[in-house]
């Protein structure tokens, strides 16, 4: 009897695990499965992205500005869609000099901790990212801080009207500094917190429920690294990821064929440029310089190579924003080049080019993560080659590319780099082009330059700061000192059966938002 009623039991619960799995492989919402309901209908979504790191402290240049990527943390001051500054862990400013500076921190915003947002809080943050980002430690150039409930008073060494658009850079983002696990979990204030990270390879994030700036539609994000632009192409049309950044440009007029992807593109704030090393005997000569220059097919790059989604770039700056020039547009061909590098001291045999009697030999760095740059640096090697240059081409990987330039065992690096993230000149003025700049790879020291840049830095009246951006932008174009080749388009795909509320932002800082969703 005993055995008879256990194994009626055993066929009942059988039965009933069958009804329940049968009902979940429904879809059904209203199964009374204990704890089941609940995961069925969390909302997540699988992104790709390019770049890896190995850490999430978004202080550190390691961290590839991915912390803010992710909506993990948030910074005091954020771009909108028009290129506007926009006050966002802050609720406003003022300085009447440039020098002296007043920050009111917004109200009621807590990091993910519970630990609440004060003035002394991102006093502290700031004194960690000067300590280990010597790029914002130059760009800030604070002088002393004074911190109090929730006013933060900032003076700076010199007049510098740019200090709130350098709370823009991802690299200020605001966490609880006290926190442990930084690297791994930063405690930020944003729209998702970090589950767990794998170094260069994925971060889960899951939402804020108690996040500050409203409701969060997500519950659950996989944000995972691939530098292979096939294999984020395979993983949407497989459904393995619901967005991916920038897919291969060739694969765009596929990809628009299919009705369940959408392909959002659109005018970035990127240049991919000729970063020229000034240090070495050749590429320190402007004409030299200039004879490479002539040896740059944008036309070729942007509709071939680029599959027509890119701008020709004659400048650092796209035409249209208001601190851009008129460039003129360089020429194209051997004939030029040559004619500059004869201008160079250097002698043409033969339609070859040598240098005291010997042929020349260049060596040229770029990276595969943006998969149009070693093609780039190919095209501009074929042409070199029939004047008698070689190039030796070494591609490394793109989050090393920027320690591996410090070495200066190159010549010329073909590079890609946002060159007005906030929305002015400022940025790429005082990183690239400024003998302190953390970017200024290539060694540019022009006293000139640096002087209107400086100029630049303390002049408020934003109408005379546009004008001496575009002083500066002359005489960058003038000596050829990079050599600027495209404007990406910021290309994103993504599943439209599934993802509502994307934006992609033509700054490339915002991207997991508290608004993307799933239909």
């Amino acid at each position: 009897m005993k055995n008879k009623i256990s194994k009626s039991i055993s066929i009942l619960l059988v039965l009933f695990l069958m009804v329940i799995s049968f009902a979940g492989c429904n879809g059904s919402k209203d199964t009374g499965a204990i704890g089941d309901d609940k995961k069925q209908d969390e909302k997540k979504v699988t992104y790709l992205y390019v770049h890896a790191t190995n850490t999430l402290n978004p202080h550190l240049k390691a961290s590839g500005n991915i912390p803010i990527r992710t909506g993990a943390v948030e910074t005091l001051v954020r771009i909108d869609e028009d290129l506007k500054l926009k006050p966002w862990l802050l609720e406003k400013w003022n300085s009447k000099d440039a020098k002296h500076w007043e920050f009111k921190v917004r109200k009621g915003i807590k990091f993910h901790n519970g630990t609440s947002l004060d003035a002394n809080i991102i006093k502290a943050n700031i004194e960690a990212c000067i300590k280990n980002n010597p790029g914002i430690k130059n760009a800030l150039n604070i002088e002393s801080m004074e911190a109090k409930e929730d006013i933060l008073k900032i003076v700076t060494k010199k007049p510098n009207a740019s200090l709130p658009s350098e709370f823009v850079h991802p690299n200020t983002a605001i966490i609880d500094v006290n926190a442990s696990d930084i690297d791994t979990k930063p405690c930020g204030t944003g729209a998702f917190k970090v589950e767990n990270f794998k170094p260069n390879s994925s971060i889960q994030l899951v939402k804020n429920d108690k996040y500050w700036d409203g409701e969060v539609k997500v519950d659950k994000v996989n944000f995972e690294f691939n530098q292979d632009a096939n294999a984020r192409l395979q993983a949407l049309q497989s459904g393995y990821a619901d967005i991916i950044f920038k897919p291969a440009a060739e694969s765009i007029e596929t990809l628009k064929k299919d009705s369940k992807v959408t392909i959002d593109t659109m005018p970035g704030l990127r240049t991919n440029e000729l970063l020229y090393n000034i240090k070495k005997p050749l590429t320190g000569n402007e004409y030299f310089r200039k004879g490479l220059d002539s040896l740059i097919n944008r036309k070729e790059i942007v509709e071939n190579i680029m599959s027509a989604q890119a701008t020709i770039a004659y400048g650092p700056f796209m035409e249209g924003l208001p601190f851009s020039i008129d460039y003129k547009k360089n020429q194209f061909g051997l004939d030029k080049a040559l004619e500059n590098f004869k201008k160079a001291g250097l002698t043409v045999t033969d339609g070859k080019v040598l240098d005291n009697s010997k042929p020349i030999k260049l060596k040229v760095v770029t990276y595969a993560s943006r998969a149009e740059l070693p093609p780039i640096a190919q095209l501009v090697q074929s042409n070199a080659k029939k004047i008698g240059i070689e190039m030796d081409i070494s591609i490394v990987e793109g989050e090393n590319v920027d320690n591996h330039l410090k070495s200066d065992d190159w010549d010329f690096c073909v590079y890609s780099l946002l060159t007005a993230p906030r929305g002015d000149a400022g940025y790429y003025l005082n990183s690239s082009i400024k003998p302190e700049g953390s970017l200024n790879h290539g060694y540019i020291n022009d006293d000139k330059l640096t002087a209107i840049i400086n100029e630049f830095n303390s002049c408020i009246d934003e109408t005379k700061r546009n004008e001496l951006a575009k002083q500066a932008t002359t005489i960058i174009n003038k000596k050829n000192y990079n050599s600027y080749v495209a404007y990406p388009n910021v290309i994103v795909a993504y599943n439209n059966q599934r993802i509502s509320n994307w934006k992609t932002s033509p700054s490339e800082f915002y991207m997991i938002t508290k608004d993307l969703d799933v239909k």
